[in-house]
């Protein structure tokens, strides 16, 4: 794969996807298989589709951008690889989630990196997501294995709306202390989730905040109309939001509709946060901030190392020790 790789990187001139192409051949001519077990199909296809389209998020608009279109462009290439060869290409890409540890402190370490999501198929964690279940089992693994305190590492730009509450409410009723360590992205989903640690500490360049909701809708109108379409569904009586979000665009009710629907999950988000971290939302407006402004926003706790934030759990757990 190194030798494909450096093939595919002397010709400059050649596309980002012409040079994936040259390393999946190279792939595929070293990993023959008559009759592969495919990695997934038409459904996780769709489902992965609607998230992207339709589905509401809590994430930094820009990585949004980037992640929708990185998928449209790469996953129909991967869609049909064996599984495990696969995993073995997309680890080449996608920096892949390690399970949680505990280690001879009692400290459990958990990951929460990449695009956040609910119910992930296989492939979709391939491309470096993260599922909340995921997250929500690791949990319960480590104290029910006797962990003493756990460490989040945070590199997330946040991620899907759907279980994002769930997931946040678990981590905040863990009973032992809690901090969490961010060298780049604590953002919004992944915000929600770490804001109840005790000690929260970012390096001076990570991001931290986003706090809000984004739904991204496409206005399709002008094309429809140069196409000579024409969006006419058939539904129920009185039932004019049935088909929100399927046509070129959206009448007033039914934008009316779906902003209500965003401003109530940014309350929730909001409130979440609030019962952990007294914060001025008029001055955030939605934003992510570095280091320094994160701390005056009070964001985070401290502008630090991974080592200060495993310090501070280290010193509550000598805290909580019996005395002889």
């Amino acid at each position: 794969m190194a030798r494909c790789m450096h093939e595919a990187s002397k010709n400059k001139d050649r596309s980002n996807d012409q040079n994936v192409a040259i390393c999946l051949d190279a792939w595929r001519g070293k990993h023959p298989s008559d009759k592969p077990k495919s990695t997934g199909g038409g459904v996780w296809l769709a489902n992965l589709h609607h998230k992207l389209r339709y589905c509401a998020w809590y994430i930094l608009p820009s990585y949004f951008a980037s992640l929708k279109l990185a998928v449209e462009e790469q996953v129909k290439a991967f869609s049909a690889m064996p599984q495990q060869e696969a995993a073995d290409m997309f680890s080449l890409f996608c920096p892949q989630r390690p399970p949680y540890e505990i280690d001879r402190n009692g400290i459990a370490v958990i990951s929460i990196q990449g695009v956040l999501g609910n119910g992930l198929a296989p492939i979709e964690k391939m491309l470096g997501m993260c599922d909340y279940e995921d997250i929500a089992t690791e949990v319960a693994g480590a104290l029910e294995s006797g962990a003493k305190a756990i460490l989040f590492t945070l590199s997330s730009p946040g991620g899907e709306a759907n279980g994002a509450a769930e997931t946040a409410a678990q981590i905040a009723q863990i009973s032992v202390p809690k901090a969490s360590y961010t060298s780049d992205l604590d953002a919004s989903a992944c915000y929600f989730l770490s804001c109840s640690c005790d000690y929260k500490v970012a390096s001076p360049s990570a991001q931290s905040g986003a706090i809000g909701t984004i739904m991204p809708l496409i206005d399709e109108s002008r094309m429809w109309d140069a196409l000579g379409l024409e969006w006419k569904p058939i539904i129920g009586e009185n039932e004019q939001l049935k088909g929100a979000g399927m046509g070129p665009g959206l009448t007033d009710a039914q934008r009316e509709y779906y902003q209500t629907q965003v401003n109530q999950m940014s309350a929730a988000f909001r409130d979440f946060v609030s019962d952990y971290r007294e914060l001025d939302f008029g001055k955030l407006r939605g934003g992510s901030y570095f280091g320094a402004q994160a701390l005056d926003l009070n964001l985070i706790d401290a502008i630090g190392s991974y080592d200060q934030a495993y310090q501070y759990l280290l010193d509550q757990i000598d805290k909580r020790q019996p005395e002889s």
